[in-house]
């Protein structure tokens, strides 16, 4: 499954300005024609993503272009392979299983977590002090973009923690993916296998994060 399959039930797409035009291979904005490997442009109200053709994810890579309502999601996923989640630290963000992604505001500078589910992404209220907390730990967190990326963290009951800038089209995708595959009360072995391979997939395409040289002599 790629991940605009994954996507599908994200996307929002616009009525049409023409009935020939009602194809997929069309832009979500301009109607211009769309590259079958192209990018996403995130919009704010009412919030969606967009299919965007090459001119117009250039022209909303500045947050200036639309006032910061729409904005083009990158593609580049971060690791640091120091990164780490405590237990206690997960438990004041209040998130009750072991697959979330946090998003920062960039009007309000608050952060909401989404937790991937059967019924597609639930919204968890995070308390700023414990995001704050996170932050101050996690040097990710300061390299991510507001809206368009996320902190996706991964604490499978066995193996170990991921943790990952990741677009925020991936993030839907893999909230996609687990509602593909989701079986019964706890997701089933094949949920959770489709889990791990995303995971594992995301994390193989990411790039160490770059740390600014310490300072002093």
């Amino acid at each position: 499954m790629t991940i605009v399959d994954a996507l599908r039930p994200y996307v929002k797409r616009p009525p049409r300005q023409h009935a020939d035009d009602a194809d997929a291979g069309r832009c979500d904005i301009c109607g211009g024609p769309l590259a079958e490997h192209h990018a996403h442009v995130l919009r704010r109200d009412p919030r969606g993503v967009l299919c965007g053709c090459s001119p117009c994810a250039a022209l909303f890579r500045d947050p200036a272009a639309s006032g910061g309502r729409m904005r083009t999601v990158p593609d580049r996923v971060l690791s640091d392979a120091r990164a780490s989640v405590p237990d206690a630290q997960w438990a004041a963000l209040g998130v009750p299983v072991g697959l979330a992604f946090f998003v920062v505001d960039s009007r309000t500078g608050q952060c909401t977590g989404h937790c991937p589910s059967p019924a597609g992404p639930v919204e968890i209220e995070i308390d700023p002090a414990a995001w704050d907390a996170i932050a101050v730990r996690l040097p990710l967190v300061r390299a991510m973009q507001a809206d368009v990326e996320a902190l996706l963290v991964h604490r499978p009951r066995s193996g170990d923690t991921t943790v990952l800038v990741a677009p925020i089209d991936a993030c839907y995708a893999l909230t996609g993916t687990v509602r593909m595959h989701w079986r019964g009360f706890d997701g089933g072995d094949e949920a959770k296998r489709a889990i791990d391979t995303a995971v594992a997939a995301l994390r193989a395409r990411s790039a160490p994060l770059t740390r600014a040289p310490a300072e002093g002599p």
